[in-house]
């Protein structure tokens, strides 16, 4: 077939963020009723506050009868709904409690509408230790404490340190490099340096924690830029927390925290524009204009996220209901796949798919906040805890939940899980499949195939299966399937010939990976099979259309037979439990010139590109020409496909 999803390598590829809308929208979460209610409590809260300033002396306003009822209001609450009367040494403990809704309310600016990344609410804690030992101090025992910090996390990750450990050993650290320069200190005589050893441990180690993750989940600069904007939202709240009156106005006004939290929802319904977030990326899209001759520059803000979703646990249920999974079908080790795929620069952590599923990927892959483009890719390796077709459970969450995630859709599995379904949709595409049957109800005459033949349940789930030569052994088999498959049971031909497996790669234009075949003796794969030349086209031929038949997407292994006359069968088509280091897929992929994580690698991207995923919150910029001589997708130099290309067959 000829190539129409073939890449232009000659014209660069510019891929950017178009302008985001900065006009006045409602997401409509908040309900009339809602807007009603914010709105009553913003009137009572100004006309309170306005009432408190009328009576200000050296104001001098006439009380006319509509602002005598006002001032007399105003008097009230100045005499009794007032901080002003907290003693002294009591007030800055109450400052900094009523502070609180105004640091919120500016980072909540900061964050929504500005888009800037901070260090969540950490500016707050710094800027408390800024007030208890002053702002030189402070930066400088916050550079320290950071820098030990991020270096040592990389240790702390190599040994796999859980939570609760890695934050104790920060809180150690941190206590340590305080007692170190209370001693240094005193040792000096150091009046600067002994206050280093006063600023809030559990502040320090909660920012350090804070900047060591960011490293794992984005590039140094990203995390600079966080803590920049954190420690400048500090400053902010510090100089608050010094402006004389500002602070009388809050202990006179309560109200005004009221005002601020109605102000924080009203942000989050209609001021979330985050107009700075995509600065960086348009500044290098403007700039990738005028370079013809560039490398590929994927600009991005944070590592790639893939969430590995498996089913190593039975008890994340409501209950217990229907069949449930086997012991064999839960995942083994896939530490091998999350290695793979942190070799090729991705942020990955595993997932349980269960019912919390859904509640830990919004965590970990959260949309981009205006598109609501998916954050990242879920690669699923689940077969279901329970009930009936449980490999369709989890994509089916998913599909609901707007995740992305690699390999088919619920209805193209929901195919795979039914073998009769599936070998009638592939005879019904005009492809080569092994003769069956559908048996109902028992008898001892068996179908009209020749011995020997294969007994197997109706669905794939239940791996069942008997390969019969004789009428006895027929009845037998049929018999201890009849008990426990209620649905029927299906009987195939059985076909003598060499079992070989193509791997297909791809969705719009897909890609062959080298053919491999069974070696009967050591039930080994050799690849490339030794097959005659010209018949390769017409196996490959044969994949690409039974994986178009099922609707696979992104990746897939196609089985088929090839018996004594050369005419291939498809006998089996498998997705999302074939990616195993040493699986036909790697083996097949090795020949292609792909390694273990070049192949896990491309996987995703394929889903990433299918699905429109903003890798970074926000689009991705890159650039290819002529002299780069690599493929694009969605901003992501794609040489694996080259490869391919090169040393196996395109659809």
């Amino acid at each position: 077939m000829p190539d129409t999803g073939s890449t232009d390598l000659s014209t660069p590829i510019i891929q950017a963020t178009t302008m985001p809308d900065s006009r006045l929208r409602c997401k409509d979460y908040l309900s009339t009723i809602d807007l009603m209610v914010l709105t009553l409590i913003t009137i009572l809260s100004l006309t309170a506050f306005i009432a408190r300033i009328l009576p200000t002396p050296g104001l001098n306003i006439p009380a006319s009868a509509l602002l005598a009822p006002l001032m007399s209001l105003g008097h009230f609450l100045n005499a009794v709904v007032t901080l002003e009367w907290v003693p002294t040494l009591q007030r800055h403990a109450v400052i900094y409690v009523m502070l609180l809704p105004t640091a919120a309310l500016l980072i909540t600016l900061a964050r929504l509408t500005f888009g800037l990344r901070v260090l969540g609410f950490r500016s707050v804690l710094i800027a408390v230790g800024f007030q208890e030992v002053g702002l030189g101090p402070s930066l400088l025992i916050i550079a320290v404490v950071v820098g030990v910090i991020a270096a040592m996390r990389p240790w702390m990750r190599r040994i796999r340190l859980p939570l609760y450990a890695r934050i104790s050993l920060i809180l150690a650290i941190t206590a340590g490099i305080q007692i170190f320069f209370l001693m240094v200190g005193s040792w000096q005589r150091s009046h600067m340096i002994f206050n280093l050893a006063f600023f809030p441990v559990i502040i320090l180690a909660m920012m350090a924690e804070g900047i060591a993750g960011t490293l794992d989940q984005s590039r140094p600069a990203t995390a600079a830029w966080r803590l920049t904007w954190t420690l400048a939202l500090a400053l902010v709240l510090f100089g608050l927390m010094n402006f004389g009156p500002f602070l009388k106005l809050l202990l006179r006004a309560p109200e005004l925290m009221i005002l601020q939290i109605v102000a924080i929802v009203l942000i989050a319904e209609f001021l979330d524009f985050r107009l700075l977030q995509d600065w960086q990326n348009r500044a290098t899209a403007l700039i990738s204009h005028f370079k013809s001759d560039s490398l590929p520059l994927p600009i991005q803000n944070r590592k790639k996220r893939v969430a590995v979703v498996r089913n190593k646990t039975s008890y994340g249920t409501i209950g217990r209901l229907g069949p449930q999974a086997k012991e064999g079908e839960r995942n083994a080790s896939l530490q091998h796949l999350i290695d793979a795929l942190r070799e090729q620069g991705y942020a990955v952590k595993m997932f349980e798919g269960d019912m919390t599923l859904l509640r830990e990927l919004r965590k970990f892959l959260p949309p981009h906040p205006r598109t609501g483009a998916p954050g990242g890719v879920v690669l699923n390796m689940s077969n279901g805890i329970q009930g009936v077709g449980r490999p369709v459970h989890v994509p089916s969450l998913l599909e609901m939940a707007g995740v992305a995630y690699a390999g088919p859709d619920p209805l193209a599995l929901s195919i795979l899980c039914d073998r009769f379904t599936f070998l009638s949709r592939l005879r019904a595409y005009g492809l080569p499949v092994p003769d069956f049957r559908l048996i109902i109800h028992w008898r001892r005459e068996p179908p009209d195939l020749p011995f020997p033949m294969v007994l197997r349940a109706y669905d794939t789930i239940n791996d069942a299966k008997f390969i019969v030569r004789t009428l006895d052994e027929y009845s037998g088999a049929l018999s201890h399937l009849i008990t426990v498959q209620s649905r029927g049971i299906l009987c195939e031909a059985w076909l003598e010939g060499t079992s070989i497996s193509l791997g297909v790669l791809g969705n719009e234009r897909l890609r062959c990976l080298p053919i491999a075949s069974l070696i009967p003796r050591s039930q080994h794969l050799e690849c490339p099979a030794p097959i005659e030349s010209q018949h390769v086209p017409r196996y490959r031929s044969i994949a690409f259309r039974a994986f178009r038949s099922i609707g696979c997407r992104d990746f897939a292994r196609v089985d088929m037979v090839v018996d004594r006359q050369g005419q291939a069968h498809v006998v089996g088509v498998y997705n999302n439990t074939i990616l195993e280091k040493r699986g036909a897929m790697a083996i097949m992929a090795h020949a292609a010139g792909l390694s273990w994580p070049q192949l896990a690698g491309t996987i995703v991207e394929l889903a990433s590109a299918r699905c429109g995923v903003d890798w970074a919150g926000t689009s991705q910029v890159t650039v290819a020409t002529t002299s780069t001589a690599k493929s694009v997708i969605t901003g992501t130099s794609c040489q694996n496909f080259r490869t391919i290309i090169n040393t196996s067959g395109n659809e």
